[in-house]
């Protein structure tokens, strides 16, 4: 593997006398893919919260280029580089499409702002070229003065990639990014993942139950089952196992 660049080990979380994660141990490879699958209730979303800093772990420790964050808020995480793209849809539906991004983008200028800030930054004539552009990069069919509300489920995914984006992250975590989306919009999603690697350098972690988006995707594979770690490796070769195959498909 490549320069480890996040580094999570023994995680451990519990909710009451359930254990959701069993030592859990792994890291994100440098300008790569990696892919967390496995079964529902495996505890991937759980172990995603852990690393984004939305839970706390009872055990373990996680660490960024070198430096400990266990525990530290997903604010304290964006500010070191580190952003995520939630299953569920999360913009500012009464907010138009430009504005959306123009937050984003108001958001990485100062760390505290008011809407009083936003209203005065959103004039700015470099912010607003800036969000076009990654509007346009992602692929929104709509209008820039369109209410995010208004928008398909898929456009509104594509609309949260590009305040992702505005965020110029060197690490992000993609939790089920193509769910609920056309085969056309997780193809150009695909695509954007691809031009982040690989142009980008950044490093990518995601949760996917289509299979045949983490082969096309992912550079190494973490399989999850029952809260443990019970596969890891290149993706060819994680994915070609029958094993594999049996835990997260029943094949």
């Amino acid at each position: 593997m490549s320069e480890h660049t996040l580094v999570f080990d023994g995680i451990g979380k519990r909710f009451g006398e359930f254990k959701v994660l069993t030592d859990v141990t792994g890291s994100l490879a440098q300008g790569k893919v990696t892919a967390f699958i496995g079964p529902n209730g495996a505890g991937k979303t759980t172990l995603f919260q852990v690393l984004t800093g939305e839970l706390r772990p009872d055990m373990g420790t996680v660490h960024w280029d070198g430096a400990e964050i266990t525990g530290k808020s997903p604010a304290d995480l964006a500010r070191l580089g580190i952003g995520k793209l939630f299953q569920d849809v999360r913009v500012f539906r009464n907010m138009s499409v430009m504005d959306n991004v123009v937050a984003a983008l108001c958001a990485m200028e100062t760390s505290s702002w008011s809407f009083f800030d936003l209203v005065l930054l959103s004039r700015r004539s470099d912010l607003r070229d800036r969000a076009a552009h990654l509007i346009a990069q992602v692929g929104v069919d709509a209008r820039l003065d369109a209410l995010a509300k208004d928008l398909s489920f898929g456009n509104q995914k594509l609309l949260a990639f590009a305040r992702l984006l505005a965020g110029n992250y060197r690490c992000v975590y993609l939790d089920e990014p193509i769910a609920g989306m056309s085969p056309a919009m997780a193809v150009r999603l695909a695509e954007l993942i691809h031009h982040m690697v690989e142009n980008d350098k950044m490093t990518v972690a995601i949760i996917e139950h289509e299979i045949s988006f983490v082969e096309e995707l992912a550079d190494y594979v973490l399989v999850l089952s029952q809260g443990q770690v019970v596969g890891r490796g290149d993706a060819a070769e994680v994915l070609g196992n029958p094993v594999t195959r049996e835990i997260c498909l029943g094949l």
